[in-house]
């Protein structure tokens, strides 16, 4: 029979019984192909454990009685390595962000209370104290640069990332920008 002839028969409305024959034989020889396959494997493998040395069968039951008493705890984690003393002291130690769990939604801190409103009398003398604050002189010394921690975690690829984002979005399409020279 050739692929033509067999297709023809499956597509045949009126030899519904003669379809199932042909879908059933199918089924069969594969199912027995599976079975011959897998005897073959088993008969392979028992012809080469027939054919080890006293020796080998030895390393191999010893091999598989330690992995029996071993416990199961998936892939061994090596153990974290320690810097030197000198080292450590100039390194941060590492950080690693806390991960919240999906589903539950982060706590928020308690929002506070508005302030009392202001009466109109009361503002002129605030007003001249902030004025009086910000216009202080403002000497080198005393602006804090940043420092190892902050700058640790400014430039995380993540924070970057949403900085470069916030750059473009505050930006006229690509389209309607300036020509690079």
């Amino acid at each position: 029979m050739t692929l033509a002839t067999l297709s023809y028969i499956l597509a045949e409305g009126d030899q519904n019984e003669l379809r199932f024959v042909v879908i059933a034989l199918v089924v069969i020889f594969w199912i027995i192909g599976a079975v011959a396959k897998a005897a073959k494997r088993f008969a392979e493998q028992q012809k080469l454990r027939q054919n080890l040395d006293p020796r080998q069968r030895e390393e191999i039951a010893r091999r598989l009685e330690a992995m029996k008493q071993m416990p199961r705890r998936g892939v061994p984690v090596p153990p974290r390595r320690q810097l030197a003393p000198e080292i450590a002291l100039r390194v941060p130690p590492a950080t690693f962000p806390v991960r919240v769990p999906i589903g539950r939604k982060p706590k928020r801190a308690p929002s506070t209370p508005a302030p009392p409103p202001i009466l109109v009398g009361q503002v002129a003398p605030q007003i001249q104290k902030v004025i009086q604050e910000t216009v202080a002189p403002i000497t080198r010394g005393s602006s804090a640069g940043a420092n190892a921690s902050t700058v640790h975690t400014l430039l995380r690829p993540g924070t970057l990332k949403q900085q470069f984002i916030l750059t473009e979005i505050f930006q006229p399409p690509l389209a309607l920008r300036e020509a690079r020279a």
